[in-house]
């Protein structure tokens, strides 16, 4: 009987364990499949490297719908009234348009001085005054935002 009771028990926790665990992965976006195996987001490093791999192998989808700050996207495709595919493509067409602009990024990546905010950082190259790459923690993942410059009451830690 113990065994048994036992037993219950631990099915119990593995149940618990499991389904935590399926609560913490977000939801397809835009019938995009989150896929942090590929492109983590647990740190804003891991955040900019995933960012240039799924720039690197095309996946503009992908960063529309998991790597670019979700409630800039949101905003961008209602005032826009264009689709998240359309805005893949933007991004691309704006990628073609600037090739440095990938190169800046992984540069970024490798020499960056990343700041230590608990929920925005911003990444700073020592040479390069005018530039800076900002990303933004929501709930346990790190995205990219679109903006240019230092925001008026940003945490600074």
């Amino acid at each position: 009987m113990r065994s048994l009771l036992a037993l219950f028990f631990v099915g119990l926790a593995v149940s618990f364990a499991i389904a935590q665990e399926k609560a913490d992965i977000p939801p397809n976006r835009f019938q995009v499949t989150y896929d942090p195996g590929n492109y983590p987001q647990s740190t804003p490093q891991e955040a900019l490297g995933s960012i240039i791999k799924a720039i690197g192998r095309e996946r503009y989808d992908y960063l529309v719908a998991h790597l670019l700050d979700p409630a800039f996207v949101d905003n961008r495709l209602r005032s826009a009234n264009i689709t998240p595919d359309q805005l893949g493509k933007d991004v691309k067409a704006q990628l073609l348009e600037d090739p440095d602009l990938v190169k800046s990024l992984r540069r970024f990546l490798d020499e960056g001085e990343f700041s230590a905010g608990a929920s925005q950082v911003t990444v700073r190259l020592k040479d390069v005054k005018d530039k800076q790459v900002y990303l933004k923690k929501v709930g346990t993942r790190w995205f990219m935002e679109n903006r240019r410059q230092e925001e008026k009451g940003t945490e600074k830690e």
